[in-house]
């Protein structure tokens, strides 16, 4: 037999760049073998597994989801045999793109010191001052390598 469905509501958290789930553990009847997992989806699609958690709230991170999409999760226990229970649903809401530049202070400049601009949103450090500067012999030899 099937596993039951997941009790409750689903949390959901909505972030511009990601959705984080978490529910309850859904309860296998008393002659089975036990939820093995949960099967995850997105508007129908397959987006993967989670492993049963032994503290009884499991969690699932979608980072591959769209800021400005609002979806539908799906969220389905299974068995060690295979057997998928009934699907519960959590619908997440379009989130609004931050449109604010992460690292970037309300003056308009970027976090650093001394030059240095870094964008926590990119990971880029870019460095307004040269690294290398570029001398010439004093002599004016001219040398071949």
């Amino acid at each position: 037999m099937a596993p039951g469905a997941v009790p409750g509501s689903i949390g959901v958290s909505a972030f511009p760049n990601r959705v984080e789930l978490q529910w309850h553990a859904a309860a296998d009847d008393n002659a089975g073998s036990g939820v093995a997992g949960y099967r995850i989806s997105r508007g129908g699609v397959d987006l993967g597994t989670v492993v049963a958690a032994q503290s009884g709230v499991t969690q699932f991170t979608d980072e591959t989801v769209t800021p400005v999409q609002g979806t539908v999760y799906t969220i389905a226990a299974y068995d060690r045999h295979g057997n998928t229970g009934a699907g519960a649903t959590a619908t997440v809401p379009a989130v609004a793109a931050d449109a604010r530049r992460i690292g970037v202070r309300p003056t308009g400049s970027y976090w650093g010191a001394a030059g240095e601009q870094i964008d926590v949103l990119s990971g880029n450090l870019n460095f307004a001052l040269p690294l290398i500067k570029p001398q010439s012999r004093a002599d004016g030899a001219r040398r071949s390598c």
